[in-house]
């Protein structure tokens, strides 16, 4: 469609009238029930996003991806816009693990495909060094960023300054967080649902062992909330089965090295176990090397659950069963295009913004190994 003498918004508008019609349409098919059909639409303004004919609508195609790519039957705009640069703020929990790294990957990309954006990285040295993470959101603050995102279990720590960031018209947004710490002085959150990941691996493994087993949990820091949500997924799921038995809940602290020490001590403990279900994928690593040091490898099920390329690595070595795909690059670039899209004030930007997960094996790792 093109829509002369039509701001961005008025634009919206019209193709929002136009995504809800045909989705509440039952369409009349030959030989067939009636049926429904979902649309997504891109959009894109001259000479907001482009001055040549050929780019706007290049840039009006690309908007229609990104509705595909966040989840379909939606409206985008094109992120890419004539504008002053932003200044974007970014605070990890750490870069100990490499998990934060993919999503600092999306980031970048949407980055460089968009343009114009200051990218401001801080991060403690460690992760839950949570005095250290209430120094940098303070020093970000002070640098005037126009948007700030963090992922962290701080809770007391960050919230006055996350009160403090909104009084200074600075958006905050949270990625990879459990619902239950979002408040409301946060503007947007991307992650997925980390409870419903414990359940979903506590499920697969049930699979695995056909309803019948021995497994040990490996948790991360036991008074963290990821971790406990995701492994109350797990033993919830575990409970459903009679037949399988939970020897040992163990917190090794999100630390690799840990996990391979307290995993070679439980396998000299505890005989005949199958399955090792872990809270992240680093420390899922560890076990793996702990279980193979032990001749073990092959005959025990190891999962992790964040979906890191090092755990799809592990995987297709066999060093590992399976993981969550919780996908970080695409949640650093649906991170990227909320922040933008919050600085175009004529779009409504989602207060949640919920990532599918799906379970990676041998079966299909192939897919998610990037070439």
């Amino acid at each position: 469609l093109i829509l002369p003498h039509t701001s961005r918004k008025q634009a919206i508008a019209l193709s929002e009238r136009i995504r809800k019609a045909i989705a509440t349409f039952s369409f009349k098919v030959k030989g067939m029930e009636k049926i429904r059909i979902t649309l997504s639409l891109g959009i894109a303004c001259f000479p907001i996003n482009a001055n040549l004919s050929e780019k706007l609508i290049e840039r009006a195609d690309k908007a229609l991806y990104l509705s595909k790519e966040d989840g379909k039957n939606r409206v985008s705009s094109s992120l890419i816009a004539s504008r002053n640069i932003i200044n974007f703020g970014f605070c990890p929990p750490a870069f100990t693990s490499v998990y934060y790294s993919y999503i600092l990957k999306g980031i970048r990309e949407v980055i460089e495909d968009v343009g114009d954006i200051k990218l401001n990285i801080k991060a403690p040295d460690k992760e839950s060094d949570y005095n250290r993470m209430s120094k940098i959101f303070d020093n970000i603050i002070k640098n005037r960023v126009d948007a700030l995102a963090f992922c962290s279990m701080a809770g007391d720590y960050l919230s006055p300054k996350i009160r403090k960031a909104k009084k200074a018209g600075i958006p905050v947004f949270a990625f990879n967080m459990p619902e239950s710490l979002i408040t409301k002085d946060i503007t947007a959150h991307i992650g997925y649902n980390h409870k419903e990941a414990g359940e979903k691996i506590g499920s697969y493994i049930c699979r695995l062992l056909r309803g019948k087993g021995k497994i040990v949990i490996i948790e991360g820091l036991p008074e963290e909330i990821t971790s406990i949500e995701r492994v109350s997924g797990m033993s919830e799921t575990f409970k459903l089965f009679p037949e399988i038995k939970v020897l040992v809940k163990t917190a090794c602290d999100w630390d690799k090295d840990k996990a391979r020490k307290t995993t070679a001590k439980l396998l000299k403990k505890h005989k005949n176990i199958d399955a090792i279900c872990v809270a992240d994928d680093d420390m899922a690593i560890g076990v793996a090397e702990a279980v193979s040091n032990a001749g073990l490898k092959g005959k025990i099920f190891i999962s992790g659950i964040d979906g890191s390329q090092n755990a799809f690595a592990a995987i297709e070595k066999g060093d590992i069963t399976a993981t969550l795909d919780t996908n970080p690059v695409g949640m650093g670039k649906a991170l990227m295009r909320t922040v933008i899209r919050n600085m175009i004030k004529d779009e409504k930007v989602s207060r949640f913004i919920k990532l599918p997960v799906s379970i990676v094996d041998l079966e299909n790792v192939e897919k998610y190994i990037y070439k």
